[in-house]
């Protein structure tokens, strides 16, 4: 059978004096293993089994030498026949390659909360405090899924530990990637801020009363549909002009007819939704009201 391997290196004294067992990082390796496994089912919808073989060497340091056999979808013999049969090279450069993997990416973030992503084609263009960074769009997927995440806050937790001071990504013997103790709190899994996929997306038109707006770019009007309030970012940009311009004003009470998508997404907590309003199609304004606040 036929594979790809590489390398996954934790160095510190611990390993050195044997204050650490090898015996703790067990749920590393199950979860490296259930990494690539969810991986695929995500990426490809296919079911993989892995073997993870490992290799304890030098004096410092424990390696884990991933393999990754080409038979592992027996029930799917046509996988490798096709255009995918790099299937699991692509998996391995998605997760653990260099620039723009999994790993990569969430180093690069480094705990801030993403506040926009588009997507475009396979690429996905995300904005963090005021950085942009742009990846393939399967990286970006993975980087949002809660079961991916956990299995990467697993394998870098040995860093947690007294003693074990880095963690490092080896193909063919090469540093491709490195994290430090300092740096792996970034990789720990803060799922309340993950951004998924959309479970559903619906668009439809709907009355709103005005509470508050703002101009600040990326912020969110306050809305309420009537049974209660709503956060919604204007995407109607010729409205936004005209507020700009002075051409439309605002009085408490003003209602907007409003062309809506709400994108529903699953989160660890349950569902989540989000209001965009694609066009404003009317503006009935309250008379004799005292002018709405701004925040």
């Amino acid at each position: 059978m036929t594979g790809i391997t590489l390398n996954l290196t934790y160095t510190g004294r611990a390993l050195e004096d044997g204050s650490m067992n090898i015996r703790d990082l067990v749920p590393v390796l199950l979860s490296v293993n259930d990494m690539f496994q969810t991986a695929a089912h995500l990426v490809y919808d296919k079911d993989m089994r892995t073997s993870v073989q490992v290799n304890a060497f030098q004096k410092g340091s424990f390696s884990i030498d991933l393999t990754l056999v080409q038979d592992i979808f027996q029930q799917i013999t046509s996988f490798f026949d096709s255009q995918e049969a790099n299937g699991l090279l692509n998996l391995k450069e998605y997760l653990l390659g260099g620039a723009a993997s999994l790993f990569w990416l969430i180093k690069k973030i480094k705990g801030r909360k993403i506040t926009k992503a588009t997507t475009e084609n396979d690429q996905t263009r995300i904005e963090c405090d005021g950085d942009v960074i742009i990846i393939p769009t399967v990286v970006y997927h993975l980087s949002q899924d809660v079961v991916i995440r956990n299995h990467v806050e697993t394998i870098l937790k040995p860093l947690q530990q007294d003693g074990i001071n880095g963690f490092e990504i080896r193909d063919k013997d090469q540093p491709i990637f490195h994290v430090d103790k300092e740096e792996e709190p970034f990789f720990r899994a803060n799922t309340s801020d993950l951004i998924h996929p959309p479970m559903a997306v619906h668009e439809f038109e709907k009355y709103f009363t005005l509470v508050t707006v703002t101009f600040k770019e990326g912020n969110k009007w306050k809305l309420h549909d009537g049974t209660g309030q709503i956060s919604a970012i204007i995407l109607d940009e010729d409205f936004l002009r005209r507020v700009e311009e002075s051409q439309i004003a605002f009085a408490k009470g003003d209602q907007l007819r409003c062309l809506v998508r709400l994108k529903e997404y699953r989160i660890t907590a349950g569902i989540r939704n989000e209001y965009e309003i694609l066009r404003v199609v009317d503006h009935k304004t309250a008379l004799k009201q005292p002018p709405l606040p701004w925040p």
